[in-house]
């Protein structure tokens, strides 16, 4: 379940990327659009993510974190334990472990709602993906983010099941903002962080195209 299309292509060939998913606590909704693991795909939770993948009907090769959060610890998996008191959330040692293993595309499952501390913290770790040069995005099954950087651009495919699209803006202006394919387009515009006014879009061609020209935003497809 990727936002941006197409795929990436080199004379032709279609690059594959070692991908992960990597379950964190949070509000999902089960009933929503979830990427689905592969027999290659590293697939990890991170304490309380266990309950996520419960409930999306997986289990992960690697259960990882200091188990405050889940008591019943299974067994028949690869077990990575930490102590209580760390410096990094679970989530975010599950991140760096994903990277460490040669994961390239990385979906974190779950870390929306709830405690708002925990959903800024784990749209944060985007940040660190694009910074080492990685595809990313949080999902939640009403929700999909991504990071996005500027100078860039993104193609975002209409969706019925993600009818809204936002740009969230993150440094104090985001510059020379265009949107193209949606109801409400821009052209060469300034976003403010203070100010934020690209919200609750909808896709009217078959795709959006987004560019950045300066700054830093979250890209966010949202259903209802």
């Amino acid at each position: 379940s990727c936002l941006f299309v197409p795929s990436a292509q080199r004379k032709g060939m279609v690059i594959t990327m070692k991908e992960a998913l990597i379950y964190v606590g949070g509000e999902i909704d089960p009933a929503g659009v979830f990427p689905r693991p592969g027999a290659d795909t590293l697939t990890i939770a991170a304490d309380s993510g266990y309950r996520t993948a419960q409930t999306l009907g997986v289990t992960p090769k690697i259960l990882l974190g200091d188990f405050d959060s889940l008591q019943d610890v299974p067994q028949a998996m690869e077990i990575v334990r930490f102590p209580a008191h760390k410096d990094y959330t679970d989530g975010q040692l599950a991140l760096s472990l994903a990277i460490e293993r040669g994961a390239q595309k990385i979906t974190l499952i779950g870390g929306l709602g709830g405690r708002v501390d925990h959903t800024l913290s784990c749209l944060a770790m985007l940040e660190q993906l694009f910074r080492n040069g990685l595809c990313g995005c949080v999902c939640n099954g009403k929700n999909e983010v991504r990071y996005l950087r500027g100078p860039a651009s993104a193609a975002v495919a209409a969706d019925a099941n993600y009818p809204y699209l936002s740009l969230i803006a993150l440094d104090e202006a985001l510059r020379n903002v265009t949107i193209e394919g949606c109801e409400y387009p821009l052209h060469a515009a300034t976003i403010l962080r203070r100010e934020q006014f690209a919200i609750s879009n909808r896709i009217i061609q078959k795709q959006a195209k987004i560019t950045i020209g300066q700054g830093a935003a979250y890209l966010i497809r949202s259903g209802d």
